[in-house]
Formats: C-alpha cells, structure tokens, sequence
C-alpha cells in the first residue's frame, strides 16, 4: 500500500470544511491505495468541529475525493442516499470486497452527528451530552423531527435498504427499547440485521438490566424473524467497535451522537488494518 503518513502530511486543513494541498484549495482525490489517508482526514475534521461538513466522495476509478460542499447535510435539504451515491458505484463497491471502506459509513456518521446536534439544541439545550436517554427520546419524537431541517436517526434508516444486500451487512446500534418497537417497521423495509449492546455506562441510564438482553433478542427474532445479535461484555466504547469490525460490519448506525464521529473513525482504522494485515501476509 501507498505512504499513508506521506498522504496524510499532504493533505491539511485549515477552518471548517476545506482542505488545502500546498496551501490552495485542492479537489484532487485521494490515491487508491491511501485508505489510511481517508480516515486520518476525517479524523482532523473532527479535532477541528468539521466533521459534519464534510463531503467524502468516492470515484468511479477507485479514488476518493473530499469536498466541503454539504451536498447530503442541513444545508442542502435532506436528499436519500441514493441520490448523494450513484447506483452503479455502490454496484462496483460490492463486487470490490478488497476496498473495506464505504461512503456510508462517512455519510451515516455525519448526518446522524449534525441531527443529533440540532435536536439537542432544541429540546435539551443544557444537557451533557453523555446522556443517552434523553437524546434518544428526542429522536425517536417523530412530530419534532418534522419541525426540524436536518436528518436524523428515525427518517434516514429506510435508505439503508438501497445498501443492504448479501455481501453488505448494516449493523444498527440502539438501546433494545428502539428495537421492539422499531424491528417489524425496519424489517419490513428490507434491513436485515440489527445489533444491540451497550458499555456499562448505557446500562445505568436504560433501566433496563443487563442479564434481560440475550432474553430479549431471541423474542424479537421469534417475533420478527430477524438477525438480532448482543455482544455481552464490552465496557468501553473502542472495544466495541473493535468487536463490530471484527465481526465485518460494512456500515454502522450509533444513537451516542456525542462520539458518532469517532465511533466511525475507529472503524475505518480497524478495517484498513485487517486490510493491510492481509495484503502483508
């Protein structure tokens, strides 16, 4: 694989949503073998309160490139995925299984942080938001979704099925309330696999005990008839990412907006480690 250090000096950024390659303003993308180059620029967006403003393009040759313009955020109106991600890219996407990184996982990231965000201006000005519960209750309010511009948990989940198929597996992250009354909907709607769980400091705060879990995701799979799954036994928020992309999550939904971003970063890290890992061996 390329230099990704190299690439990543390259490439800096200076205020919200630009990048400057040689201090001018750059589309150029990124080289097809910089993986690492992607995640560490998105990391620097969000170190720099960026993140939700910016683009991540992936072309049709492989590349990817970076843009500030919000075509998918707030400011342009919400637009499906499907119209931000031309059909025959997520086509070539699935067939090229050596390229673990998808644009939905950066455009999920960024559109559930800037939703997340607004809403908790609006409902929960002072809150801390560490605070699941209360923000889970504010995006699962669908009237208040309808008073707000931005995109959010609730609306978004249905355009997960334009991605979902046999070689792209979604993992939604929620608190098992969200599931029971959520699952039939979804399933419905052709998403196929949700995923629950949560670090000890999400069990505090969802009054719901820890050992009713693996209970509850064999009657929502006898309900349902969907794939259910519970990782028992993670305390920390980077273990549980490592797990998801040991597991092979291609795209992953989180309601803890507070750390959506660096929830995503962390995968993408994981992911072009097992990829360079198999390439050295």
């Amino acid at each position: 694989m390329a230099d990704n250090q190299s690439q990543r000096a390259i490439y800096s950024h200076r205020g919200r949503g630009h990048f400057f390659r040689n201090g001018k303003k750059t589309w150029e993308p990124f080289q097809d073998s910089s993986l690492g180059a992607v995640g560490g620029a998105f990391a620097r967006l969000s170190r720099y309160g960026g993140g939700a403003e910016l683009d991540l393009h992936r072309l049709k040759d492989g590349s990817f490139v970076v843009s500030h313009e919000p075509t998918c955020l707030v400011r342009s109106g919400y637009r499906p995925l499907c119209e931000v991600v031309p059909e025959e890219l997520v086509s070539s996407w699935k067939k090229d299984r050596d390229r673990p990184i998808l644009l939905s996982q950066v455009v999920m990231a960024m559109q559930y942080h800037q939703a997340a965000t607004s809403l908790w201006e609006l409902k929960e000005p002072h809150v801390e938001q560490g605070y699941l519960s209360k923000i889970s209750r504010c995006i699962l309010d669908a009237s208040l979704m309808d008073r707000v511009t931005v995109i959010g948990f609730e609306p978004f989940l249905p355009h997960l099925k334009y991605l979902a198929g046999e070689s792209i597996r979604v993992g939604i992250i929620a608190h098992p309330g969200f599931l029971v009354h959520r699952a039939s909907k979804y399933l419905q709607q052709g998403i196929g696999t949700f995923l629950t769980g949560w670090t000890e400091g999400w069990q505090k705060r969802m009054f719901v005990p820890y050992m009713y879990l693996p209970f509850l995701a064999r009657a929502v799979r006898r309900l349902h008839g969907m794939d259910m799954r519970v990782i028992a036994g993670v305390v920390n928020e980077h273990a549980y990412m490592r797990r998801l992309a040991r597991m092979g999550f291609d795209a992953i939904v989180t309601d803890k907006p507070a750390i959506a971003i660096n929830h995503f970063q962390l995968l993408i890290t994981a992911r072009v480690s097992a990829l360079e890992t198999a390439t050295t061996v």
